[in-house]
């Protein structure tokens, strides 16, 4: 019963997962198209920070389970990244609006596990920035 329950869970996380990535992977070519200032890969370079960080603690634990887990979740953000670039470019698919970014915002805020911090770093980045014009 424990066991199925954790299978469960894992299943759910790993959904909510690709839904993050493929709202990530959004967000950014958004950004890429409609940014005033050069567009840098903040997802990507985090990934990677995070990757080098865990091969630190796995040179010393042996354990590389987190840093394989990493290097996957990169290799699937630029592979669908790559994907929907080419998809724009050729005319394939739609470009990403204002209001799809509206709502890849929604879609995330109500996944059921990761969808409450998400809520809450969205309005401390809205606060946050409407400190910063005041």
């Amino acid at each position: 019963m424990a066991l199925e329950a954790m299978n469960k869970a894992i299943k759910e996380y790993d959904e909510e997962q690709k839904i993050i990535t493929e709202c990530c992977v959004k967000f950014a070519s958004f950004l890429k198209v409609n940014a005033i200032l050069p567009f840098n890969d903040t997802i990507k370079d985090y990934i990677q920070m995070n990757i080098n960080e865990e091969e630190k603690i796995a040179a010393i634990t042996k354990d590389y389970t987190q840093v394989e887990s990493l290097r996957e979740q990169l290799r699937i953000y630029e592979k669908e990244r790559s994907i929907l670039e080419s998809n724009l470019e050729s005319g394939g698919a739609a470009p990403i609006t204002p209001k799809d970014i509206k709502n890849l915002e929604n879609k995330l805020i109500k996944l059921h596990h990761f969808g409450k911090s998400i809520k809450d770093l969205f309005e401390k980045t809205k606060k946050g920035r409407e400190k910063q014009f005041m």
